[in-house]
């Protein structure tokens, strides 16, 4: 799965952490400057990757949902990407931030409260997102199968 991960800088560390253990999964994570192709634009890079994600993490904290946060022009070239939120955003509460400070497309889902080691239970809901996906799927694949063995 291509996952996108937009956080606040000042959360670097956990950001990366949490892309590392993705990466290990067998995911194809977008984590900023390590991810950035030499000489291309930011803003084009940025949207290019948005546009290309299946899964968008979107990193919680009281500087990610602030005015003018780039983190809430990543969330909104999603939501243009994908209007329904459902299994395409996992906002994931990083620091206390009030509920009514995310934006609504962000409060549409539910947000992720991890209980003990953050970048493991992160972890574990992309797997179960992505397995939820792959399911989702198998009808479709197999009435092909289904529809090319009557042929």
């Amino acid at each position: 799965m291509r996952i996108f991960i937009s956080y606040a800088s000042a959360h670097h560390d956990t950001a990366e952490s949490i892309a590392l253990r993705l990466r290990r999964d067998g995911h194809v994570v977008f984590f900023d400057r390590h991810s950035l192709r030499a000489a291309e634009e930011f803003d084009t890079s940025i949207r290019r990757e948005v546009e290309s994600a299946d899964l968008f993490v979107f990193l919680i904290t009281p500087e990610a949902v602030r005015a003018g946060a780039y983190t809430l022009t990543e969330l909104d070239l999603m939501q243009q990407r994908w209007p329904d939120p459902s299994g395409r955003v996992l906002p994931v509460m990083l620091e206390s931030t009030p509920i009514n400070d995310l934006p609504p497309y962000a409060r549409a889902v539910t947000v992720f409260h991890a209980k003990g080691n953050l970048v493991a239970e992160v972890a574990a809901q992309v797997a179960k997102i992505s397995g939820q996906r792959r399911r989702r799927r198998m009808p479709y694949v197999l009435g092909g199968a289904v529809l090319v063995g009557l042929v």
